[in-house]
């Protein structure tokens, strides 16, 4: 036996806010698998992947988010979206290699 909040189940774990109400949360888990795949997604490392990666990405994140849309903590969607667009920024750099093509893509970006 144990409590619930140190439990997971099913990618949810549990805690308590404010009046003694427990709510839901992606597991920590759950988190890290997720993160994994994004760090491993195939051709992250190739030149010219990008369309892949994104392709890819494209099939998994949306249901990986509407399985976990129950959680109570939409601040962790939001670190998420912006830790997945700094991932795909860092592979874009990646990709362009020469620092001329870094900077001429950069200021034509704006």
């Amino acid at each position: 036996m144990d409590y619930a909040t140190r439990r997971d189940f099913l990618g949810y774990s549990f805690w308590v806010a404010a009046g003694k109400v427990v709510k839901l949360r992606v597991a920590s888990k759950a988190l890290g698998a997720m993160k994994e795949r994004v760090r491993g997604s195939p051709g992250a490392t190739v030149a010219g992947a990008c369309r892949g990666v994104t392709e890819e990405l494209k099939g998994y994140l949306p249901g990986w988010k509407e399985y976990f849309k129950q959680a109570d903590t939409p601040g962790v969607f939001s670190d998420l979206d912006k830790w997945i667009r700094h991932k795909l920024r860092c592979l874009q750099l990646k990709q362009w290699e020469a620092r001329k093509t870094v900077f001429r893509e950069l200021r034509r970006a704006g």
